[in-house]
């Protein structure tokens, strides 16, 4: 019988344990590479990111701690969106350590819109930032305030309730649907409306329209991001990338106002001067007289407080050349309507007293709000 001769086999020869550490080894060293290629570029463009933020751009570390915190997403202007009345001042907002707005979203001490106590006095205040005290850190120091603390001084015993209602940026257009909308339903005995400057800035804008859409637009309120999103933002380089890309207008100072790029009705065929020249169809005459009306009609008393700024920019703003127009506006519409009328104490206010164009500091808003206090005295609680 022939043998068959088997050949054996070659199989593989297993790794030797030494070759599997070299080459672990070898796709280690591949990966820290990599690690410590990523580390120096990313560590340059964090490091230039951090300076950019804070020598350049310090408003992103605000708007980080915004998306990263879970207080409600607020942005500059320490306002928020809300249907129908446009915005209102965030309700519990702190700033310098100092709760600015109460929870019914309204700077200062928060009065029950039910009235508790017949006796009171409730004078409820309408206007713009120079209402609201744009120039103070403490809520208690703006001039309603301090007309409250005048006639409290002065009428000892007697309650007297301060409702500051005044809103960054108002305008006559805000001071009308806020009234209808929210604080007619707080019954005010007396009613001040001081609109600020943003009317007469409005008339200078191009494209004139009586609903301002030419110059103002809706109020952009800052979403909500999820929890991957908030960890990207502990990057300094992923911070500046979002805020340029996204949401530099929050820190730009104008997430209240455009320069025509979202005008898309222009139904208004007039202008400024057209409008000037017929008040009929101009808007701060439109609005301060229908809210006057509306005011009168719920049974409460007027007072319309002219305003004016600081005179160091008469004539260097074009919104200065018609302080003195809306000044006498609402000196026609207080005769037309019986209301009081009580023009801005101008020579009685310092120069050292302004902190921009027009806003006032403590002392200033001290002097506007006695000044108001003792009309309110004598003109109307003793003339009662």
């Amino acid at each position: 019988m022939n043998k068959q001769k088997i050949k054996a086999g070659n199989p593989k020869t297993p790794p030797s344990t030494n070759s599997i550490k070299s080459t672990k080894n070898s796709l280690l060293k591949k990966i820290l590479m990599y690690l410590i290629l990523v580390l120096i570029i990313i560590i340059p463009i964090e490091l230039a990111s951090y300076l950019y933020i804070k020598y350049k751009r310090p408003e992103i570390i605000k708007l980080v701690d915004y998306f990263k915190s879970d207080k409600p997403i607020i942005e500059y202007q320490l306002c928020i969106s809300q249907a129908y009345l446009n915005y209102i001042p965030t309700p519990g907002e702190v700033e310098h350590n100092i709760v600015q707005h109460n929870e019914h979203g309204y700077r200062g001490v928060l009065v029950p819109r039910k009235r508790d106590n017949a006796d009171s006095f409730r004078i409820l205040f309408l206007g713009g930032s120079t209402t609201y005290g744009w120039g103070v850190a403490d809520p208690l120091k703006t001039y309603p305030e301090f007309t409250g603390k005048y006639l409290r001084e002065n009428l000892p015993g007697k309650k007297i309730e301060i409702i500051n209602a005044g809103v960054p940026w108002g305008t006559s257009a805000e001071i009308l649907i806020h009234y209808l909308l929210k604080f007619r339903y707080y019954n005010a005995d007396l009613v001040v409306i001081n609109e600020g400057g943003n009317d007469a800035q409005a008339i200078t804008k191009p494209t004139y329209q009586p609903d301002y859409s030419n110059w103002r637009k809706t109020l952009s309120t800052l979403p909500k991001v999820g929890s991957f999103t908030k960890a990207l933002f502990s990057s300094n380089f992923f911070s500046v990338l979002a805020f340029h890309l996204f949401y530099s207008e929050f820190a730009e100072n104008d997430m209240f106002v455009h320069m025509n790029e979202y005008l898309y009705a222009k139904w208004y065929e007039g202008n400024a001067t057209t409008a000037m020249e017929n008040i009929e169809e101009l808007a701060f005459y439109r609005n301060i007289n229908s809210v006057v009306s509306e005011i009168q009609n719920d049974s409460s008393k007027v007072l319309l407080l002219s305003f004016q700024g600081n005179p160091e920019f008469k004539n260097v703003l074009e919104e200065t050349l018609y302080y003195d127009f809306n000044e006498e506006i609402l000196r026609k519409i207080a005769t037309d309507k019986n209301a009081f009328f009580l023009p801005f104490p101008k020579d009685a206010i310092p120069d050292n007293t302004w902190v921009d164009d027009c806003h006032l500091n403590e002392l200033g808003e001290q002097i506007k709000g006695e000044y108001v206090g003792r009309f309110i005295l004598n003109e109307i609680l003793k003339a009662k």
